[in-house]
């Protein structure tokens, strides 16, 4: 999530905050005005946003997806979506999981969500990240003298693994 995201859902989670806190008064006056007893003023609650994935579809295709979606800068391999997955407890209907997650990707990249930063070879896997991010990543390179793109990481900012 970027800053300006983070911001948005601050504001709705406030919003709608406000909305059931002044609902909660509106049925507090109306029972202060139908009893003689007081009602207790309530207490603000706290919302805790969590970007732990929750799984919004129940299929395959669709779990692949948002796991590109919930961690946009992340790369991904077949192998670690389908270990992120089993953790989350997915119920994969297949006898082979990996077939199954290597055609919902081969088809995400073929309709342009998903791009192959780096195509696998033997026993080296391909590595996926979301389509955006991957032209995110293009756009702050500079390419130097032998024409190889260097990646840009500001000063300080820890250097993502697939840069070392």
């Amino acid at each position: 999530m970027d800053r300006q995201q983070i911001a948005s859902l601050k504001q709705r989670l406030k919003s709608e905050y406000e909305k059931n806190l002044e609902a909660i008064e509106r049925v507090e006056r109306l029972l202060a005005e139908t009893s003689d007893e007081q009602v207790e003023q309530p207490r603000p609650v706290i919302a805790e946003v969590v970007r732990e994935p929750a799984p919004t579809t129940p299929t395959l295709s669709g779990e692949v997806e948002n796991w590109f979606r919930w961690f946009p800068d992340q790369t991904w391999t077949v192998t670690r979506l389908v270990e992120k997955m089993r953790e989350r407890s997915f119920e994969f209907t297949s006898e082979d999981p990996h077939k199954s997650v290597h055609t919902a990707v081969w088809r995400l990249e073929k309709s342009g969500v998903i791009r192959t930063v780096a195509r696998g070879m033997g026993r080296r896997p391909s590595i996926y990240q979301l389509a955006s991010s991957v032209q995110n990543l293009r756009d702050d390179t500079q390419h130097i003298g032998n024409g190889a793109p260097t990646p840009q990481v500001p000063h300080g900012a820890p250097v993502p693994p697939h840069l070392r």
